[in-house]
């Protein structure tokens, strides 16, 4: 993941692309897996599943700088944080009313201001609109 500057030995990552049905040069022609969303949409679990054990530091032997990268960033305002996270994921800030709209829902389930964050980079990274950048 190079948007987030992630190392990783690759190991623990094979698990979750065989569990999300996309193994690595295992797609028989040569033009890759499919873009479209019916041809993954059935696999959304651990499409979620890497995303936030990713963005968790679960990972094994992986780590990212999405915490470095937004020090750099951060003006300590949660929607700030979320338009940069957003911008550095999608190459564009959500609409103002739906990040608004994100943010409260996480925070009326009770998540601080990190784990919104968490929440938040996580969905961005299991969601159709990463996956077809």
């Amino acid at each position: 993941m190079l948007i987030l500057n992630a190392e990783t030995d690759g190991i623990a990552l094979h698990e979750y692309l065989v569990r999300m049905g996309q193994l690595y040069f295992n797609w028989p022609t040569p033009d890759g897996y499919p873009d479209y969303s019916e041809a993954w949409q059935g696999n959304l679990m651990p499409r979620w599943q890497f995303a936030f054990a990713l963005i968790r530091d679960e990972l094994k032997n992986t780590k990212h700088n999405l915490q470095s990268l937004l020090d750099v960033s951060s003006t300590g305002i949660l929607q700030d944080d979320v338009d940069s996270i957003t911008s550095l994921l999608l190459g564009s800030p959500l609409e103002r009313f739906a990040r608004n709209e994100i943010i409260d829902s996480v925070r009326a389930a009770g998540a601080t201001d990190e784990e919104t964050r968490q929440i938040i980079a996580a969905s961005i990274i299991a969601s159709p609109a990463f996956q077809w950048r």
